[in-house]
């Protein structure tokens, strides 16, 4: 949990077209900001959503989605979760970072808050977009 203003300082949730890396996505932005993350030793919420795939074809598809989140990611924030060889579990009983073995992308923070700024919130971002092939539903930062 963090103030309303720091949210609006850091431009909001990367909003993605798949699930997940969100919240990673906007700790890269709020640690270079200079905000402090503590850790919970416990779970507030955590929203319900079903089994990832059941089919052939959904199973495809999150292949696809995932892949370009993750080159999204190496792109633009580089914040790719390190377990060197334990369980996620393991890993954050034993760090109180889970950043730690991060090695963020920091060129385009400023870039990707006004980007967000100005793009995000769009409640027709389904209909007719052109972007439908972006993980992001809108024009990339850096095409």
């Amino acid at each position: 949990m963090f103030k309303k203003n720091v949210l609006e300082e850091c431009g909001g949730y990367e909003e993605l077209n798949c699930y997940g890396g969100e919240d990673r996505f906007l700790d890269v932005i709020v640690l270079e900001k200079g905000y402090k993350i503590k850790k919970n030793e416990f779970n507030l919420i955590h929203l319900y959503h079903p089994k990832l795939f059941i089919t052939r074809n959904e199973k495809k598809n999150w292949d696809i989605q995932s892949n370009k989140s993750l080159k999204f990611n190496k792109k633009y924030y580089n914040c790719i979760l390190d377990l060197k060889g334990c369980s996620f579990n393991d890993f954050v009983k034993n760090n109180n970072d889970i950043h730690c073995n991060c090695k963020h992308n920091k060129l385009y923070i400023d870039e990707l808050i006004n980007h967000k700024k100005k793009y995000n919130f769009d409640l027709n971002l389904f209909l007719n977009n052109r972007y439908s092939n972006s993980i992001i539903l809108k024009k990339e930062l850096k095409e």
